[in-house]
């Protein structure tokens, strides 16, 4: 870029002690977004989508974490890329995640010995903590879901943990913002969170990074 007010050119390269993680060989990129338009309503904002049809509403990101859901079931028995991580700032799930997760859980999809494992924020570690006390309410009542309806032979394991609180501060010293998504070989680096707000209001983009077992 130019620096205003001169004739010099700036040029921006990469700090020389940044940690590099090579991509598989193979692995392909894919940038995704997801828009508050839709194709039939270019010029009016749309909010969330219908369930099923979220691509058709603008909303990629979902339409392809869904998709992403049900293949790390297809993955062989026994691999380590039988396991979904959800690592968010926030995750008060949107209904059509919710129940992808249920499908999963229940054995209506056949996920025997897939992970899903959920790393987020909790109250104490972020200063938008009211998503975070409304996600429990969500989180427990799928958890009772998951001990009354979970599938033993057919369905997938589900784990929970939350960052906490560090330091005497008021506010923590540490606070997750990361929005990185592991589905099998699988991963999705971007701004969405795995929250309602992510689908219904923002927009978002990210990179999709598929068939990259050793780098994930």
């Amino acid at each position: 870029g130019a620096d205003p007010g001169s004739d010099h050119i700036l040029v921006y390269k990469p700090a020389a002690d940044r940690t590099v993680f090579a991509l598989d060989e193979g692995a392909k990129l894919y940038y995704l977004e997801n828009l508050p338009f839709s194709r039939d309503l270019p010029r009016e904002r749309v909010y969330g989508s219908a369930n099923g049809l979220e691509g058709e509403y603008g909303k990629h990101i979902h339409a392809v974490w869904l998709q992403a859901l049900e293949d790390v079931c297809k993955q062989p028995e026994g691999a380590e890329t039988r396991e979904v991580v959800f690592h968010n700032a926030y995750f008060f799930l949107p209904s059509n995640l919710l129940a992808k997760l249920g499908d999963m859980i229940d054995g209506t999809l056949d996920c025997h010995g897939v992970k899903i494992v959920v790393i987020t924020n909790s109250p104490g570690t972020t200063d938008l903590n009211v998503i975070n006390v409304v996600a429990h309410q969500s989180m427990s009542a799928f958890g009772e879901y998951y001990s009354k309806h979970r599938n033993p032979k057919k369905g997938a394991e589900f784990q929970y943990y939350e960052y906490l609180k560090q330091g005497d501060r008021t506010s923590s010293t540490i606070s997750l913002h990361s929005k990185v998504d592991v589905f099998g070989p699988d991963m999705f680096v971007g701004s969405a969170n795995a929250d309602a707000r992510s689908y219904l209001m923002d927009s978002n983009n990210g990179m999709y990074i598929r068939n990259a077992p050793n780098f994930r």
